[in-house]
């Protein structure tokens, strides 16, 4: 901001214009068959290409008033604009990757649900050390004890469960264990 160098506004207009073509195409690869939705690794990849898009348009429109103005604070103020776009953006990621990483629980899956969806099952009489948490973007596993009376072989008790999990909460990876009540 103090001392901005020399810029030679037709050849940023060029670079720039030449990255937001290469920045268009990349994210369109990327947003085909909706991966940045779902899977955190191409999400990451969506989002770095969507910030180097917007730094490309910043550097248009930068180009564009140091050519008609003169003024050359135009493209240190809309890089530290853009800069704060990308760290708000990225900070979802972030939270996604840490609850990733320390295992927990997602957000839209309540524990307590699935504790009375599997007790209605018949045979079912308790439920302990229920755990529920996101093996990777979109992979939600589960694991639990469940205490059984007998009154049906567990057989069918676990495929009923695993079905339960699978269709009412979007867990298709289960570990249970029988135990007598």
């Amino acid at each position: 901001f103090s001392n901005p160098p020399e810029i030679r506004s037709r050849l940023m207009l060029g670079v720039a214009v030449a990255g937001l073509g290469a920045n268009i195409v990349s994210a369109w690869v990327l947003s085909r068959g909706g991966g940045h939705q779902h899977d955190l690794n191409t999400r990451g990849a969506f989002l770095h290409v969507i910030g180097d898009l917007l730094g490309s348009v910043a550097t248009i429109v930068a180009a564009i008033i140091i050519m008609a103005t003169g003024w050359t604070k135009a493209d240190p103020i809309l890089s530290v604009v853009i800069g704060g776009l990308i760290v708000f953006s990225a900070w979802k990621l972030l939270k996604e990757a840490v609850d990733i990483l320390l295992e927990a629980t997602p957000k839209d899956i309540d524990p307590q649900a699935i504790r009375s969806a599997l007790k209605r099952i018949p045979g079912v009489a308790e439920i302990h050390d229920l755990h529920v948490w996101t093996v990777t973007s979109g992979i939600v596993a589960a694991s639990a004890h469940l205490e059984i009376t007998r009154v049906r072989p567990w057989h069918d008790i676990l495929e009923e469960a695993s079905h339960v999990l699978a269709d009412q909460f979007g867990i298709a990876h289960t570990t249970l264990q029988p135990e007598d009540y």
